[in-house]
């Protein structure tokens, strides 16, 4: 994984979300049974990851728990479980690769990004890993309400319950404009979008995102009834169609690399044969990604809406280290009983099909608009002789509660490092979470919970600890991302007529920076165009953009950049 790091004054400060780097300093495991390694085609597959990411090699003669010590002592950051589709079964997923994954090291948390690699046939499977190695999720495409089209760049967004109605989500916009006069049966409409003819943006679909009653080889469209809309089928070697209330059915042919998201439909992520949703749409529909349940979906599932809270509404991570990391937050929350929870049955209960190490998310930077994430995000790592100091900190960009907020909502705060650190090392010494949680590779905190009010603008959270990090030396080699803009500070901060905001910039790059006040509204932009390397203070006044004088509150700075998104907390005082 990339090691996003600016070294101000003896302090590395780390900007997550991170992704993957061309060197390899990630860990990359494949894990196949050896008579599916013996056909020919699969092991090209094989030999293409290990060219992409210098990766090892395990295999099994019964089971994948033949591996279970040797990858263990592997640590990687990456597993690859490489199965033909008779072998990526409902019960693999939940029998073998969740506990698989969970069970590296002594704690109860998936310890590495995981995913099968799957197809039809192993054509399938060689065209994810030969594909793209990263993905731009910029237009969403919603075959139900739930999608949270807002929180992209730009997208469509349709509703399973009432005919005719969508949301559009503009590309200048925070918010969507909601429509009336769409089709009642949305089938050949959708199909279109997805086979690239008719979308509004003129752009392909990057994630395409449902909801409702499903199967393994079916998506019913209108919920909770079929009514007038008709189904997404497959069948056969991956044919994959719409099949409308009336009318002929209309083949899904999508080659664009995309997500495919089952997001609240049972059983949609099974496979039992080259016939089901997964595979099809894999092999026709562009899915680089699949996620779906292998399981009957309830008002409780947990899963699904932890990878849409750590990859869109609160964080950017990568599709699937969104996928693990809600996971880890699952298992805090059952252990620990938090209000609100219920009994989820889906801790093992949905598979990722693709390879792990796609770096599929959503872009940041300028040019880039949608609803704000809930909040902001630091790493601080203090370099010491034998331990380092490390803190993890949130700041509240809005109003909001960052917990578990309902099955599709929002989830604890949780930031997967881009190094390991000795677990018997870990010591916090200062947090203001109400608990925090330590691991080898992640920390999370738990700061709110049902019943409480809601966290507000510009409140931080922080966990700091000290631990002795894995790998030390070649962390220190790294140098900052090209393109990364950092706000080194504001002085005075409170300020009562000028604040002066000090940016640092390791190449000559585009830059914005805008204020914001704590109800997510521009207040100004002070500087949007190219700026020089180096170090350069911007002032703000106080004022808005007709020059009026601001009342006193907090507001916030948005710096912008190739490769950076950063918010700081400013506080006007008069």
């Amino acid at each position: 994984m990339k090691r996003v790091l600016c070294f101000i004054t003896g302090i590395i400060i780390l900007l997550v979300p991170m992704g993957l780097s061309a060197q390899s300093e990630y860990r990359y495991a494949i894990i196949i049974n050896d008579t599916t390694f013996a056909e020919p085609n699969w092991a090209e597959v094989v030999d293409s990851l290990i060219v992409r990411h210098s990766a090892q090699v395990f295999t099994w003669t019964t089971d994948i728990w033949e591996t279970q010590a040797a990858v263990a002592a592997y640590t990687p950051d990456y597993i690859g479980f490489v199965c033909q589709v008779t072998e990526a079964s409902p019960y693999f997923v939940r029998n073998h690769f969740w506990p698989y994954i969970r069970q590296l090291d002594s704690d109860p948390y998936p310890d590495a990004v995981s995913g099968i690699i799957t197809g039809c046939d192993a054509t399938d499977a060689l065209r994810i890993v030969t594909g793209p190695s990263q993905l731009t999720i910029k237009t969403m495409l919603g075959g139900t309400s739930s999608c949270n089209v807002n929180y992209y760049p730009q997208g469509i967004g349709t509703n399973e319950a009432t005919y005719g109605r969508y949301y559009v989500k503009y590309p200048d916009s925070t918010k969507t404009v909601v429509y009336d006069d769409g089709p009642t049966d949305r089938t050949n409409w959708l199909v279109d979008m997805i086979n690239g003819d008719s979308l509004i943006f003129g752009d392909t679909v990057d994630i395409f995102v449902t909801s409702g009653h499903g199967a393994a080889n079916t998506w019913q469209m209108h919920y909770p009834t079929s009514g007038l809309e008709g189904f997404f089928r497959s069948d056969g070697f991956g044919h994959l169609y719409g099949d409308p209330y009336s009318g002929p059915d209309i083949d899904i042919v999508s080659p664009h690399a995309k997500i495919y998201f089952g997001l609240g439909n049972c059983n949609i992520g099974q496979v039992t044969h080259a016939g089901c949703m997964a595979p099809s749409w894999i092999h026709n529909g562009g899915a680089y990604l699949y996620t779906g349940y292998v399981i009957t979906e309830g008002s409780y599932s947990y899963q699904h809406g932890a990878t849409k809270a750590y990859f869109s509404l609160q964080d950017h991570y990568s599709w699937p280290t969104a996928f693990m990391l809600g996971n880890c937050c699952f298992v805090f929350d059952l252990a620990n009983n938090t209000p609100g929870i219920g009994s989820p049955p889906d801790l093992s209960g949905s598979g990722l099909y693709g390879d792990p190490a796609i770096d599929a998310r959503i872009p940041e930077g300028s040019g880039y608009t949608y609803d704000t994430l809930l909040y902001s995000k630091e790493l601080i790592v203090h370099e010491g002789t034998d331990r380092d100091t490390i803190t993890f900190i949130i700041t509240m960009n809005k109003h909001g509660k960052p917990g578990y907020t309902s099955k599709w909502g929002y989830r604890s705060p949780i930031c997967l490092f881009p190094f390991r650190i000795d677990p018997d090392s870990i010591e916090i010494i200062d947090t203001n979470a109400d608990t925090s949680v330590i691991m080898d590779n992640f920390a999370l905190m738990y700061i709110w919970h049902q019943g409480q009010d809601s966290l507000p603008a510009g409140a931080q959270r922080w966990v700091t600890f000290t631990a002795k990090v894995i790998g030390v030396a070649e962390k220190q080699t790294i140098t900052s991302f090209p393109g990364r803009a950092t706000i080194l500070g504001s002085y005075p901060n409170p300020f009562a007529k000028s604040a002066i905001i000090n940016i640092r910039l390791n190449k000559r790059t585009k830059v914005k920076l805008t204020v914001y006040d704590k109800g997510g509204r521009l207040v100004k932009t002070l500087y949007n165009g190219i700026m020089d390397m180096g170090c350069t203070g911007l002032v703000w006044d106080g004022c808005d953009a007709q020059h009026r004088e601001l009342a006193s509150g907090v507001y916030f700075c948005r710096l912008t950049s190739e490769a950076t998104v950063q918010t700081k907390k400013l506080i006007l005082l008069k």
